[in-house]
């Protein structure tokens, strides 16, 4: 085998590996779904939560269900318009970016904060049927904590530019493929909340 062609067999064996890794997220992700829609259909959460706390856990999760289906249609019209003009997807993917990493890693509100109040606000007897989706959710969001970081990392450096050690980078590698599959994983994540919402 000459150089030319092992360098192109590793190339294939990184593009591989990295597929299989995307779809093996994507998998976890499908499971996790589907054992929280099951575990969804037979509880209503809101009749859990202590009475005392019943209005804040309606009005974050009145919230989180608007978000996340404003991050779904932003995400929706990136696919569609993978092929219009670069400033319209551009616009969009960086929007998307800013949302979902807004939702996930951020200063302020974010789903991990509402699994710590919800598991505040469940009232005892029924700690034993919520803690273990909150912990599957906890246990994922550890789970694909690379592509939220690399999200992140993205927004901070190509988007906002807040961070200083990256102001004055003339190159910025073109890396909106790899991002967009973090997209794709960090969001399957996001929308697995709207089944305990």
């Amino acid at each position: 085998m000459t150089a030319p062609d092992r360098v192109q067999s590793a190339f294939c064996s990184i593009d591989r590996f990295k597929y299989y890794q995307i779809e093996t997220q994507n998998q976890e992700a499908l499971l996790l779904a589907r054992t929280l829609s099951r575990y969804n259909e037979s509880m209503d959460l809101l009749r859990r939560v202590k009475t005392e706390k019943r209005l804040i856990v309606s009005r974050r999760s009145d919230c989180l269900r608007r978000e996340i289906s404003e991050l779904k249609s932003r995400l929706e019209l990136l696919r569609q318009h993978q092929e219009s003009s670069k400033v319209l997807k551009d616009v969009l993917f960086e929007n998307t970016i800013i949302k979902s990493t807004k939702l996930v890693k951020n200063s302020g509100y974010t789903l991990r904060q509402y699994r710590e109040l919800l598991r505040q606000a469940i009232m005892k007897q029924f700690r034993n049927q919520v803690y273990p989706l909150l912990d599957m959710l906890d246990e994922e969001e550890n789970r694909i904590d690379p592509s939220i970081s690399a999200l992140k990392r993205y927004r901070d450096h190509s988007i906002v530019h807040l961070d200083p050690r990256y102001a004055f980078i003339d190159t910025i590698q073109d890396t909106s493929q790899g991002i967009l599959n973090d997209l794709e994983v960090v969001f399957a994540h996001i929308y697995n909340h709207l089944l305990i919402l």
